[in-house]
């Protein structure tokens, strides 16, 4: 009980300090980051907490491989479903989305798992994501790519890669930082993290890489995302790229609200083959 009502105060501080940030950057550049209701705001908050509890609580069970492996033999007709969790986060990211997909009759889920932590740059995290979509792509031949946060980063970067980029049959980015964020000010012991502001040299380096035009990518975006600021960051424009508009709800909620969940399944579905 200590530890639950320890995780709950963390949330309500985390959230408060970033909806403050929020709201600030909102009456200070109301044109990048539109402010929204009271009654949005409170909503927003709420979605915040809650998801900042769940996320903590399942984040240690993204370091057992074993509850993240692919079960029954692969699907020769569905393309498998590729998930990359955001900055700090484990595999544990994916605990209600992953089943989500599979009910929706979508193919079995395969989470990656980085370390953000320490000195690893974002070029030295994609290497390693290229290297295990590879061996995905050794028993299954076509993905779908799904990534929250910096997760949707690391898709852009993975479709740069010629294979990956024929194999792709659509992906989907949630929340992601496309232009940076200037929460990433305090991304501490982390060097990715930091590589994640909006001046940082990973944005021109990213826009320069060849563009898969041939895959369906859907940018979902939340009016409300309290950690990529200014808003405006979010968007992502570019042939063979869409926008979905959330209803208000935090960055982490993103990972757990029934809507975002068919709106990726949906999406996925009318461009799997």
């Amino acid at each position: 009980m200590p530890l639950l009502f320890a995780i709950l105060i963390s949330a309500v501080v985390v959230c408060i300090v970033s909806y403050s940030l929020f709201t600030y950057e909102s009456g200070n550049a109301p044109d990048t980051t539109p402010p929204l209701p009271r009654r949005d705001m409170v909503r927003a908050l709420c979605w915040g907490v809650g998801a900042f509890c769940w996320a903590t609580l399942t984040l240690p069970l993204g370091f057992f491989p074993f509850l993240w492996r692919p079960r029954g033999k692969a699907p020769t007709s569905r393309p498998g479903v590729v998930l990359i969790h955001g900055l700090y986060h484990t595999p544990g990211a994916w605990i209600i989305f992953a089943p989500a997909l599979a009910m929706a009759g979508l193919g079995r889920s395969h989470a990656l798992g980085y370390n953000s932590f320490g000195t690893r740059s974002f070029e030295d995290i994609a290497t390693r994501l290229i290297a295990q979509v590879h061996a995905i792509l050794d028993d299954t031949p076509r993905i779908a790519l799904v990534g929250h946060s910096m997760g949707g980063l690391f898709i852009r970067r993975l479709l740069a890669d010629p294979r990956i980029a024929r194999a792709t049959v659509a992906a989907v980015t949630l929340g992601a930082p496309h232009h940076g964020s200037k929460m990433a000010a305090l991304a501490f012991c982390s060097t990715v993290g930091r590589q994640l502001l909006p001046v940082s040299p990973l944005f021109p380096a990213l826009a320069a890489r060849p563009e898969a035009v041939a895959v369906h990518k859907l940018n979902i975006v939340s009016p409300a995302d309290d950690m990529v600021l200014p808003n405006a960051s979010s968007a992502m424009t570019g042939e063979g790229w869409t926008t979905w508009h959330t209803p208000p709800m935090s960055h982490v909620a993103l990972l757990y609200h029934p809507a975002v969940i068919r709106q990726t399944a949906a999406f996925l579905k009318k461009h799997v083959p």
